[in-house]
């Protein structure tokens, strides 16, 4: 079958589709993404086996109409995940598949073209690829999900950034280009942190990666710790980071899509979680062993999350008074649990 899949979030959503893309292509079908973010589905998949065509659609009505038109009855199915689950999607992929499969039904959507859609409702306690794998399969479960399922390939070339570097732990301070600050982990904390892996592990380079928006955070990493780190924050292509995440000994950061690229490419994460769900969108339940999600667990979290989100203290996160959850979060709890994931990680961590 011709199949279509909308990707209508950033990086790290499209990495959470690669399990029913994978299934799909297992299946037999013909897949077209269409990359509706300015920043996801081609940057991802377009040198993936999973893809037969990435097409990127923009903002502008005149676009959409178009592609309406020229793609009018093209595909069987189309799936649409919780981001992509909009009325100006929905009524596009009504126009080009003669099935609509996806997690909601706006409640702007008229009801005759409502009553054409099949929704999978997302489950509580499920991971988000999960989530979206159920779009196929609704008795996929988080037993489903592992690197098998969510593996991607990366065929480039290696990054030039990192000529004569051999191992090395790679390095996101933000989330979400520095936009959603309330998932950060304060600036001195990480300084703190990053100085005594560079003391205790001297083997292994620290790269720091993001985007240009993150450049203040960098700049005061390296005004501390100084050749201890090298920075590519604003420096590298989606290309230079498939390159260096797929090649990296190991992923630190906190909820960002970055992470979600190291954990397609099968490399370890550790990750730092405040005010998101770790059981959503993290990867210890993929591997324990593989993968390490901090948290404070409190009473209160998580509190930005598209699915049931807590909102026992605040409706939106931004609002939150103190952000207990990452400012009580400190170096030395984190340290001490890197330690013991690195202990048992492997034998390069030793």
């Amino acid at each position: 079958m011709k199949i279509v899949v909308f990707v209508n979030s950033g990086l790290g959503n499209a990495v959470l589709l690669a399990p029913l893309l994978n299934r799909l292509k297992q299946r037999g079908d013909e897949i077209t993404c269409i990359s509706t973010a300015s920043y996801g589905g081609r940057d991802i998949f377009q040198d993936s086996d999973l893809i037969e065509e990435v097409i990127d659609l923009g903002s502008e009505p005149s676009e959409w109409i178009k592609f309406n038109i020229k793609y009018k009855g093209t595909f069987d199915e189309a799936y649409l995940d919780n981001f992509a689950s909009t009325r100006k999607i929905i009524l596009s992929a009504q126009i080009i598949a003669g099935k609509v499969i996806l997690q909601k039904i706006p409640k702007n959507l008229p009801g005759l073209l409502a009553q054409k859609c099949r929704v999978v409702k997302p489950e509580s306690s499920l991971h988000a690829a999960v989530q979206n794998l159920r779009l196929l399969d609704e008795n996929a479960s988080n037993t489903t999900l592992n690197y098998q399922s969510i593996s991607l390939t990366y065929k480039g070339p290696a990054s030039k950034h990192l000529d004569g570097v051999s191992s090395y732990i790679a390095i996101q301070l933000g989330s979400a280009n520095d936009i959603k600050s309330f998932k950060n982990w304060r600036i001195d904390y990480w300084i703190e942190f990053i100085s005594n892996i560079s003391i205790h592990f001297p083997d292994f380079q620290i790269i720091l990666l993001g985007e240009a928006s993150e450049q203040p955070l960098a700049d005061q990493v390296r005004s501390d710790l100084g050749d201890a780190v090298i920075s590519l924050i604003g420096k590298t292509t989606i290309e230079d980071l498939k390159s260096i995440i797929s090649n990296c000994e190991l992923f630190i950061g906190v909820d960002s899509g970055l992470m979600h690229v190291a954990a397609a490419y099968n490399r370890p994460t550790f990750t730092l979680w405040g005010p998101s769900d770790p059981g959503l969108y993290g990867y210890e339940i993929m591997d324990s062993q593989k993968h390490r999600a901090v948290s404070l667990h409190l009473a209160c979290s998580p509190c930005n999350s598209w699915l049931s989100p807590n909102t026992s203290r605040v409706k939106n996160p931004e609002e939150c008074p103190d952000f207990r959850c990452m400012l009580e979060m400190t170096p030395e709890i984190v340290y001490n649990e890197f330690e013991r994931f690195a202990q048992n990680l492997n034998a390069n961590f030793s």
